[in-house]
Formats: structure tokens, C-alpha cells, sequence
């Protein structure tokens, strides 16, 4: 219930905050994760991330872009045979500027994200079970980083390129920070402000 009420909250605060953008729509594209385990770097796992977004615009330059996504994060470590899968609801609070190169536009990325882990997975060889987040040795469900990046925008669309840098340790007894790449395709509904 509880899960249930936080969520219903979030989403009615992104619809109420998307009605105000000039400009919204739906992102979505692949992930390239890992986790920063204390000392040690897990391999790079394969995800995907899909949600709406909304677009605001402060002047001719300068913009921010916020959503609510839902992606899979994580990590591999092959020796051992240990993958970490989790899922988290996250909110981009992106900065952006742009500049236009004839009918395309370039932004530069940059600000902070937030996180909330609705679920995961822990594979040890052949064993897997479910995380319990905060629980005795288990990870903590909420997650925050720094985000930086650019994207091409042409009319409705838009390609772009992220790596969020997570600055919170969601460990409990094992220090761990996520690390993400993100390639993105975005399309937007609503008038281009700058053409």
C-alpha cells in the first residue's frame, strides 16, 4: 500500500509539472550499467529505459528537461558469476543548453537525478533470489547521481547520449554506487520554441 500511494504521488506531480511544459513526450533507448563495489568495478550489463518527459525553456539558449523513467540497473562480475539486477523509477532533473546548426539543434546535459528501486535480483551462479531492499545486508532503495551528456534534436525528435555518475551509497555493508550509459530516443510533442 504503501509503494502504491508513493507512486500514485509521484505520478500526479509529474502530470501536474508536465502541464506546464512547452513541450512533452516519451524517451526511451538502451543502458550500459555496472556497479562500484568499494574498490572494485563489476562488468558492464545490458538494460533498456522508457518513460515520458517534459520540456521547459528559459530564453533562446538555455532549457531543462525532467520525466520519470523506468530503467534497469546493475552489474556482472564473471569470475564469480554474480549479476545484480534492479529496477528503479528515476527523475532526471536535466539542465540544457542548445544551439542551432541549421535545422538541427545541439544541447549540452547536465544536473542531477533521482532514484527509486521497485524491485531487483541477485544471481549467484545457479542461486537467485530477491533483494530485500533494506534489509539486513541488503542495498537501500533510494539512489541520486550527477548526469552529464548532449543530444541532437531535428522537428519532433531528438538522439541523445548520457552517463549518470551515482554519488550515494545504496550498500549496506558493501559500499556500492551505480554507473550508467544511456542512449536515448526521444520524441516530443508540441510546438519547437526556437524555430
Amino acid at each position: 500500500m504503501r509503494k502504491t500511494t508513493i507512486l500514485l504521488t509521484v505520478l500526479l506531480t509529474i502530470f501536474v509539472f508536465s502541464s506546464q511544459a512547452q513541450r512533452f513526450g516519451v524517451k526511451g533507448g538502451l543502458n550500459i550499467t555496472n556497479l562500484k563495489v568499494e574498490n572494485e568495478d563489476f562488468n558492464a550489463k545490458a538494460g533498456v529505459h522508457i518513460g515520458p518527459v517534459a520540456e521547459f525553456h528559459f530564453g533562446d539558449i538555455f532549457g531543462l528537461e525532467t520525466g520519470m523513467l523506468l530503467t534497469n540497473k546493475g552489474g556482472k562480475e564473471d569470475i564469480s558469476d554474480i549479476k545484480v539486477n534492479i529496477t528503479y523509477l528515476e527523475f532526471p532533473v536535466h539542465f540544457r543548453a542548445g544551439y542551432d546548426f541549421g535545422p538541427q539543434r545541439v544541447y549540452g546535459i547536465f544536473g542531477p537525478y533521482f532514484g527509486f528501486a521497485l524491485g531487483g535480483k541477485y544471481k549467484d551462479g545457479d542461486t537467485s533470489e530477491k533483494i530485500d531492499f533494506g534489509g539486513d545486508g541488503e542495498p537501500k532503495r533510494f539512489d541520486a547521481g550527477l548526469s552529464i551528456g548532449a543530444c541532437t534534436a531535428i522537428s519532433f525528435f531528438e538522439i541523445g547520449f548520457t552517463y549518470n555518475h551515482g554519488l550515494v551509497n545504496f550498500g549496506d555493508w558493501h559500499d556500492m554506487k551505480n554507473r550508467a550509459f544511456y542512449i536515448s530516443v526521444a520524441y516530443k510533442f508540441g510546438k519547437n520554441p526556437f524555430k
